[in-house]
C-alpha cells in the first residue's frame, strides 16, 4: 500500500538527508573512498518484523545516486522472518554510505511501529474488536507513523483535529458537563460524528441522551469496561483508551528455572547444590505469579547412596512468587 498522496516523499528525504549530511557531507567516506568506487549491499532482518517504510528507505539511496540499482525482495505489510533479505543494492559507494543511516533509521522506526501494532492486533483477534491509532505521534512524523500502524493491521483514527469532533475531559470541564458539551458540538452542525470521552459510568447516559454518536471509554479497568458495554447495549460504537496494554490480555507462560547454592568458608567449599525444574508464570493486568518445582539435580558432599547434598537442602523445592503491578 503506497503512502498517502498528500505526503511529499522527496521533501521528506531531502530534509532528513540535510539533517544528517550537514554542509560538507560525509567527510569520512570522501576522505577514505574513491569518488568512483562501487559498492554492493543488502538489508537483512535481525529479528522477525512487519515491514514498513521499505520504499521510503529506497528513496534515500535514489536521491544520492540516480543510477543505483535496487532490488526489493519484500513490500510494506509483509511479515519477514529473522535473516530475511529485504533489499539488495548496487551503486556509488560514497552515496550509498551517506544514505545508509537515514534509510535504516526510517525503515527500522516504521517497521518497529508496525511490528508492535501487529502484536496488539493478534492479541485481540477473534474478539470483534479493532485496533485504532491516535494522534500521539512524534511531531513531524504523524503521516508515516500512522501509515506504519496501518501496515501492522490497525485502522487510522483522526489524522488531524479537523477530521472529527472528539470531546475530551478539558472540553467537558469548560462546558460544565458531558451533556452540555455534546449539545454544543451537535448544534455546531460540523457534519462530523460527535465522539465524547467518558471516564465514569454515570457520564454514559447523559452523553447518549444529548446525542453522542460514539463514546471513548477512557482509563477504565476491565470491570468498568464490561459494565459500560452492558449499559450501552450496542446503541453507539465504543472505544477503549488508556491503560490498555498487552498485559490486559492474561497470559500463561511455561519455562525452566535453575538455582545454584554454594557456601564457602575459610577458602574451602563446604557444600554446593544445583536445582532445576519447570516454572509456570501467569500475568494479568494487575498481578502475576510464578510457580516453580525444583528437584535437586546434583550436590556435594554427597549423601550416602545418593548424588545429592541433603544435610542443608531437600530433594525437592517448591517456590511460589506473587507480585502486584502498581
Amino acid at each position: 500500500m503506497p503512502l498517502p498522496e498528500s505526503f511529499d516523499v522527496a521533501e521528506f528525504v531531502q530534509r532528513v538527508l540535510a539533517e544528517d549530511l550537514g554542509n560538507l557531507g560525509d567527510v569520512t567516506s570522501k576522505a577514505t573512498i574513491a569518488a568512483d568506487a562501487r559498492f554492493t549491499a543488502q538489508m537483512n532482518c535481525r529479528q522477525a518484523i512487519i515491514v514498513a517504510g521499505l520504499d521510503l528507505a529506497a528513496a534515500f539511496f535514489q536521491a544520492l545516486d540516480r543510477d543505483v540499482h535496487i532490488e526489493q525482495l519484500a513490500k510494506d505489510g509483509d511479515y519477514a522472518e529473522h535473516g530475511t533479505t529485504l533489499m539488495r543494492l548496487a551503486g556509488n559507494a560514497q552515496a550509498m554510505l551517506a544514505a545508509e543511516r537515514p534509510a535504516l533509521n526510517t525503515l527500522q522506526h516504521l517497521s518497529g511501529v508496525a511490528t508492535l501494532t501487529h502484536r496488539y492486533v493478534e492479541a485481540i483477534a477473534g474478539t470483534g474488536t479493532v485496533l485504532l491509532d491516535t494522534r500521539k505521534t512524534i511531531p513531524g512524523l504523524r503521516v508515516l507513523e500512522k501509515y506504519a500502524a496501518l501496515m501492522g493491521g490497525a485502522r487510522n483514527h483522526r489524522m488531524r483535529l479537523d477530521d472529527g469532533v472528539l470531546i475530551k475531559d478539558n472540553h467537558v470541564a469548560v462546558c460544565g458537563g458531558v451533556a452540555e458539551a455534546v449539545r454544543r458540538a451537535k448544534a455546531a452542525n460540523t457534519g462530523l460524528e460527535v465522539q465524547v470521552e467518558v471516564d465514569r459510568i454515570d457520564q454514559i447516559e447523559p452523553a447518549l441522551a444529548a446525542g453522542a454518536d460514539r463514546l471513548l471509554l477512557d482509563n477504565m479497568d476491565p470491570a468498568m469496561l464490561r459494565e459500560a458495554v452492558r449499559l450501552v447495549g450496542g446503541r453507539v460504537p465504543l472505544e477503549a483508551s488508556g491503560g490498555v496494554s498487552l498485559r490486559v490480555h492474561p497470559g500463561w507462560f511455561v519455562g525452566v528455572e535453575g538455582r545454584f547454592h554454594a557456601l564457602r568458608a575459610g577458602g574451602e567449599e563446604e557444600f554446593r547444590a544445583f536445582f532445576a525444574g519447570p516454572a509456570v508464570h501467569y500475568g494479568g493486568q494487575k498481578w502475576w505469579f510464578t510457580l516453580s518445582v525444583l528437584p535437586q539435580i546434583a550436590g556435594r558432599p554427597h549423601e550416602a547412596g545418593s548424588s545429592l547434598f541433603l544435610e542443608e537442602h531437600e530433594k525437592l523445592e517448591t517456590r511460589l512468587k506473587v507480585g502486584y503491578n502498581f
